[in-house]
Formats: structure tokens, sequence, C-alpha cells
């Protein structure tokens, strides 16, 4: 069979009549027949000088991270006016309290409020699910991946900035050693976010925060109630922030593959 035979076969089975078969065949094979030019070599000259600063921008090693710092400005304007104030709320509740009346056991005080912290990021940093908009906002260029850690740059970073301050403030009122006191925070904050964020992945963000801070409390209050000396030691918190940071690792290693169930709750 020829090629015009087959062209025409082609276009009959497509339900073409005869005669409009004849009218488009030239056109076909015209189109078969079709080969791009090759490029001059100006042209090839044109498209490298075009391509070599973004070739020399990724081999720079401050590329990625410039690119991260960057995307993280931009999530700023995600949170709203709450995460800012009820973050910086919880932690200056907290500090006044202790230092309106210094018997009150610091360890339980920070012990929820470190949890309460990661309520208030993942719930105000994670919520396009609950607001439907969630493969709106994947489906920019950047990575979900990407995304995620730039938002918890922010997230976190603004916490432990808040709590430090005021951490600050409380070890020189009080007396008691900063390390000390901010580990009872920080641990908490980060194994909190972790947890969440992981949790988030099977029964989204909202029902996550919920479940991990229900149940830091109860290990919080069932420790107190018992004694606070093991999550009191510098060992025991350095080990909760690893904790939290695997936690969180995997969470964000773990999201490309759960975002097909997100997408559908």
């Amino acid at each position: 069979m020829t090629e015009h035979e087959r062209l025409a076969r082609s276009l009959a089975e497509h339900g073409l009549s005869g005669d409009e078969a004849a009218d488009l065949l030239p056109h076909v094979r015209r189109l078969v027949a079709w080969a791009p030019d090759p490029p001059q070599p100006e042209e090839t000259r044109r498209l490298l000088a075009a391509l070599s600063p973004h070739v020399r921008q990724r081999a720079d090693p401050g590329w990625g991270l410039r690119r991260l710092v960057g995307l993280a400005l931009t999530q700023v304007t995600v949170l709203r006016l709450g995460f800012w104030t009820g973050s910086a709320t919880v932690m200056l509740v907290g500090v006044t309290l202790l230092l309106a009346a210094p018997n009150l056991s610091r360890s339980l005080v920070f012990l929820l409020a470190g949890p309460l912290l990661a309520y208030l990021g993942t719930a105000a940093g994670f919520r396009g699910e609950s607001l439907r908009v969630l493969e709106t906002e994947f489906a920019c260029p950047v990575t979900p991946r990407l995304l995620t850690i730039a938002r918890l740059l922010v997230i976190v970073g603004y916490q432990v900035a808040v709590g430090t301050a005021l951490t600050a403030v409380l070890s020189a009122a009080g007396g008691t050693p900063w390390t000390a006191v901010t580990l009872l925070w920080l641990a908490p904050l980060l194994v909190a976010t972790g947890a969440t964020l992981l949790a988030s992945l099977r029964v989204g963000v909202g029902r996550a925060g919920v479940l991990v801070y229900a149940g830091w409390i109860v290990v919080a209050v069932s420790s107190w109630r018992v004694g606070l000396g093991w999550i009191s030691s510098p060992a025991a918190g350095l080990a909760l922030v690893a904790l939290g940071v695997v936690l969180t690792a995997a969470a964000v290693a773990l999201l490309p593959a759960a975002l097909p169930r997100a997408l559908t709750r």
C-alpha cells in the first residue's frame, strides 16, 4: 500500500467522505512530509546566551538557599494576623504567669505551651485543605515539599524567635539557666509540629492537631503528677528536639505520596 493510499484510508476511517478526503489529502501529505529546518548557528548562539545566566545561577552553591529564603518570605503573607498575635500571646501568658507566681511548675506550663504553639502554627499555615484551596496551592511551579519547608521556616522561625526573647526575660528575672528553660517549650513545640504534620497526611491538619495536642496534655499532666524530672533534663530535651526534627522530615518526605489522598478529602 502506497503512502497516498494509506493516508486516504486513514481519513476514511475517521468518517470523511470521498470528496472531503480528496480535498484534505494534499494538506495532510504536506504535513506528514514537513520537517523543521535545522537551527542556524546564530539561533543556537542566542539560545545559549539566554540560558547561560540560569545555568550559572543553578551552579552557584548558595542558589538553593537563596531560593528557599525568597520563597519563605512570600509565605509571610499567607499567615493571618491571628497566628502572629496568638503565638506571641501564648508565650507571653506563660512567662507572665511564671513571673507573677514563681512557685508554679515551670515544666508543666511550658510543656503545655509548646504544643499549643505547634497547633496554632500548623492550623494557620496549612489550612489549605479546610479552605478547599490545597490543589491551587500545590499547582504552583514550586514543589509541595519545598513549599512546605518554606512555610515551616516562617512558622517555626517566628515562634522560636518570640519564645527565645521571652524566655530570656524569664531567665534573667528568675535566675534559671536559659538553655534549660528554652528546651522545656522548644522540644514539645518541635515534637508536636512533626507529629501533627505526619498525622495530617492521614486525617487532615485540623484533626491531627487536636489529636496530638490532646495526647500531649495526657502525657504532660501524667508526668507532672509523678514528677517531671525526666523532661527537665537537658538530655531528654535534646532527644525530643531530635525526635521532632525526624518526625518533620518524615512528614515532608512522605508528602508527595500522600497528596492524592489529601486532594480527595
